[in-house]
């Protein structure tokens, strides 16, 4: 009996080895797995943000109806005249967080202003000027606001007032990233609003990193309704409403900011 075991062969060994051509192509299908899954796991973790920020205008939505039937008006403040409680004429209309804190008896807390998705937020909790929190504080003010508000609510294509009823099927507020065309002057002088072309090209969402929905975006209704919005819905939602193409959209900031 030989005490030493016969050596291998060579071509054993080679048939052990993981050859370089065996490793390229595991990783190319770990490439093709994780390019698979991966579009799945940002969807997964956009969701919960687009349903947070549809729960935070539906709160706007309804807290401009509350104002209305609270100050028995025929329409929400930026159409009703400031000698009558609202904010149509009024030197500070142009401010947006003047327009926003005017909810402040029918809202909790300013927090519902800011979007879960928005990463260039400072969210406030109070309406006041409180130095740690408050809306009123510089700090805050308009980095508090994810929304942009649609300062033709309430009125049709010849520019004529509606009714609160009327006007259910229009816009109140939108997601900041509401593509806007050229600045094109309000026909109620309200300066820092800009013109939404409904007919342009880019009529749309940007979809910007900082800003989590894509190129999806959310809007509340005068009903009271809130829905996601693709450039075909915003089409026939904005068409409705003032001048015919153009409806113009106060924003916390431009649009372009959004990185």
């Amino acid at each position: 009996m030989n005490p030493c075991p016969a050596p291998q062969s060579a071509g054993r060994h080679r048939r052990a080895a993981i050859t370089l051509i065996e490793v390229l192509f595991i990783l190319a299908i770990l490439v093709i797995v994780v390019a698979a899954v991966y579009p799945n796991l940002r969807l997964r973790k956009q969701r919960p943000s687009v349903t947070r920020c549809l729960s935070h205008l539906k709160q706007v939505g309804l807290a401009y109806i509350i104002w209305a039937h609270e100050n028995e008006a025929s329409s929400l403040p930026m159409r009703v005249p400031a000698a009558q409680g609202g904010l149509l004429g009024h030197p500070a209309a142009s401010d947006i967080t003047v327009q926003f804190a005017h909810l402040s008896n029918a809202l909790a807390s300013p927090n519902v202003f800011s979007c879960p998705g928005d990463r260039q937020i400072r969210i406030a909790e109070s309406f006041g000027a409180d130095p740690k929190s408050g809306l009123l504080q510089p700090r805050f003010r308009t980095n508090a606001i994810s929304y942009a508000l649609n300062m033709d609510f309430g009125l049709d294509t010849n520019g004529r007032p509606l009714s609160l009823e009327s006007s259910a099927p229009q816009i109140v507020v939108a997601d900041r990233n509401l593509m806007a065309g050229d600045v094109a002057p309000c026909a109620f002088e309200i300066p820092n609003t800009l013109g939404v072309v409904t007919g342009n090209q880019a009529l749309g969402f940007a979809a910007k990193p900082d800003y989590g929905h894509g190129a999806l975006g959310n809007v509340a209704l005068g009903d009271g309704s809130v829905q996601k919005a693709t450039r075909p819905d915003l089409a026939g939602l904005l068409q409705s409403a003032d001048q015919p193409g153009l409806v113009h959209f106060l924003y916390p900031r431009a649009p372009e900011t959004i990185r």
